[in-house]
């Protein structure tokens, strides 16, 4: 069973027996409910429910919508985006030049064009440009950083020292090789089977 009614020239009411109905006056004002999906609009707002998601927006300003699998919202004036997914396995974050990413792998965050930060599982990134550098790798036991022109880094067993570009100094004490300079004054480099010094002189 269906009835109807209009009142002319923008009203419309519809309702069914199987609970279908719908509301509506253009273009200020719709509300609708079809095999458990509702819609509702009432001038820039938006709202929409079905049996797996739930969507609402204010238009232009603001977007959410959820699912089973994720979450997405948006506000465009403030340049914002973000999305996650309900398994926590991945999240998106982005708010004019700021972003977050994560996923299994890791994640990177940055802040344009000043900050860089990129952290997986074995290996990081962290940049604040144009002072500080800093690269790390756990699986080749590898750290560098460079503050300004101070350096420190270790490889291994070897550690440097430096202000660079000018001057600095590297011990392997497991191999027990030696370096150390200030340019362009002099080098000198040593090892078991190895010896280098060179001057200005010579």
């Amino acid at each position: 069973h269906e009835s109807d009614t209009w009142i002319v020239p923008s009203y419309f009411r519809l309702r069914r027996s199987n609970g279908d109905a719908v509301d509506t006056l253009p273009p200020l004002f719709w509300h609708s409910s079809f095999g458990g999906r509702t819609t509702t609009v009432i001038g820039p707002y938006f709202a929409r429910t079905t049996p797996q998601s739930h969507t609402v927006a204010l238009v232009p300003i603001f977007f959410h919508t959820r699912n089973p699998q994720r979450t997405l919202t948006a506000v465009p004036p403030l340049l914002l985006y973000h999305r996650r997914a309900l398994d926590d396995s991945r999240e998106w974050f982005s708010c004019a030049l700021f972003f977050h990413d994560r996923d299994p792998a890791g994640t990177v965050d940055a802040l344009f064009p000043l900050f860089w930060s990129n952290v997986r599982k074995d290996r990081r990134t962290d940049i604040l440009f144009p002072i500080f550098w800093h690269f790390a790798d756990t699986t080749a036991d590898s750290d560098a950083k460079l503050l300004g022109p101070f350096y420190w880094s270790h490889h291994g067993s070897e550690r440097t020292r430096g202000l660079m570009p000018v001057a600095w100094y590297s011990r392997d004490d497991v191999k027990r090789t030696s370096t150390q300079a200030i340019l362009p004054l002099f080098y000198e480099g040593h090892g078991p089977d190895r010896f280098s010094f060179f001057t200005l002189l010579g």
